[in-house]
């Protein structure tokens, strides 16, 4: 990059402009030169500002030539409703002006055109929540809006307050800062796809001139890293296993139906948190003959990972021997086809798990010694995960139960089983799924699972308390709407 035009760079490493003024136009201003400092001792920004003043300063320059004979306009000066009218080419006047000046101890207003207004970070990120908050997803939101947020709050505090101010370097600097402060590379590199996603949207519309300073900033290069981290959640030992199924521990601990369950559910099938907590009543139905979890986005409350989440499994004869189906029907017979499966749950910014991850974490710190960040809820379904991989079942049907994407490879789907004939996973019957799943052990008595979710009004406690905490909130949300129209 160029030297910024009448810059220099003091030892302290701050810029300043220095701007010469012409003979004829001193009187105007009273000074040779004006020195202003930049404050920054950014090159970059420094470039930046310079361009803005350098243009304010020519075209103050070309406003003060009239015609061909560089007369200057007749100089009006304001003061206590009277108007004087100068002509600072003839001694007399200018003489007159001067000894005004001195008595009264005003300057003249210098017509400076005011450089315009540079493009904030603020304004950017107004700008680009309102142009995809329709777009994303709530939960989608949730991550992005946040990570941006805290950049501009990290560019705030560096002085940093114009989009045409930010980058390559900066944006480096902003990476190893959030480096410092997270310990996964995939969640620094996530920071950085939110922050590139928002300069993409300043230079879709022309507030940003430059190439995207966040767009190469993975830490991440390759698949095979990136497949090393995501893959960073670890399965369940057996005997951890027995510890975390122990009967008289589990129902001391999960004394709610969406607790109870969820646990067994993502052991046995696989599902993600958000996947079991978020089920309705019609997404349990017989297929058939064979009892199924169909997980789907049907319904504004509910959202799915990826496309390649959306799946039909059967379920399996560990869950068919708790009382899940019995809750199920009570459920559908109480409250109707349109109901959660779980009626006294409240969708939060995280969704409908929030207190099932909870409360598993919770379990699971009182009963086993284990890296926390390792081993989690999803934990359950890495656990189902090694035990088809171990069992060696085709990758086909591993990715069509835990609903991953599927890219067909010949290798892999000819010669990993002779079982495996089928090349996409509609082609895969409930009931091979069923067979497969079913062949898992897990060494736990599901037979002892019994949830009484009948006694004593227990599930109309819980539903009267999910519609008061509704109407508070409702009603504190009008109190706050009426507020601000006052």
């Amino acid at each position: 990059m160029p030297t910024p035009s009448r810059t220099y760079q003091k030892a302290s490493g701050i810029y300043y402009i220095r701007l010469l003024v012409p003979k004829k136009l001193i009187p105007y201003t009273r000074h040779q030169k004006i020195i202003y400092s930049l404050k920054t001792k950014d090159r970059s920004v420094a470039y930046i500002l310079a361009l803005k003043i350098n243009l304010a300063f020519e075209e103050w320059l070309k406003s003060m030539a009239i015609g061909d004979n560089n007369r200057f306009p007749a100089l009006k000066v304001e003061h206590e409703g009277t108007s004087y009218d100068f002509n600072l080419d003839s001694p007399a006047e200018k003489a007159a002006y001067d000894d005004l000046v001195d008595r009264i101890g005003m300057k003249v207003s210098k017509p400076i055109v005011v450089p315009p207004k540079l493009y904030s970070l603020d304004d950017g990120f107004k700008s680009w929540k309102d142009a995809t908050y329709k777009v994303y997803s709530e939960a989608t939101r949730n991550g992005y809006y946040p990570r941006v947020s805290k950049f501009i709050d990290y560019a705030r505090s560096k002085k940093v307050t114009e989009v045409e101010a930010v980058n390559l370097d900066f944006a480096k600097s902003y990476r190893g800062y959030i480096s410092t402060k997270e310990a996964s590379p995939l969640t620094v590199d996530n920071h950085t796809k939110s922050i590139k996603l928002f300069f993409d949207h300043l230079i879709e519309i022309e507030e940003y001139k430059f190439k995207n300073p966040f767009a190469k900033l993975n830490l991440i290069k390759s698949k095979a890293q990136k497949l090393s981290v995501t893959d960073s959640y670890v399965p369940f030992r057996p005997y951890e296993i027995s510890r975390l199924f122990e009967v008289e521990a589990y129902f001391k601990r999960f004394k709610k139906p969406d607790l109870f369950y969820s646990p067994l559910i993502a052991l046995t099938m696989g599902l993600r948190l958000e996947e079991v907590a978020q089920l309705r009543v019609t997404d349990i139905y017989d297929s058939g003959g064979t009892w199924v979890i169909d997980i789907n986005e049907y319904g504004d409350d509910k959202e799915l990972k990826t496309e390649s989440s959306k799946r039909i499994l059967p379920i399996p004869r560990f869950i068919l021997k708790t009382n899940f189906l019995d809750y199920h029907a009570y459920v559908m017979k109480t409250y109707g086809e349109d109901s959660h499966l779980y009626p006294y749950l409240i969708k939060t910014k995280n969704g409908y798990g929030k207190n099932v991850g909870y409360n598993f974490t919770a379990h699971k710190q009182e009963l086993i010694q284990v890296d926390q960040k390792l081993k989690t809820f999803h934990s359950l379904r890495k656990t189902l995960s090694a035990k088809m991989d171990a069992a060696k079942y085709p990758s086909l049907l591993r990715k069509s139960i835990l609903g991953h994407h599927i890219t067909f490879d010949v290798t892999d789907e000819i010669y990993g089983s002779e079982e495996e004939g089928a090349k996409s996973k509609e082609h895969l019957s409930l009931s091979y799924m069923l067979t497969h799943l079913n062949q898992i052990e897990h060494d736990v008595d599901f037979g002892e699972f019994h949830f009484d979710f009948e006694s004593d009004n227990f599930m109309y406690e819980l539903v009267r308390s999910m519609k008061r905490k509704e109407a508070k909130k409702a009603y504190n949300a009008d109190q706050k709407a009426a507020s601000q129209q006052q």
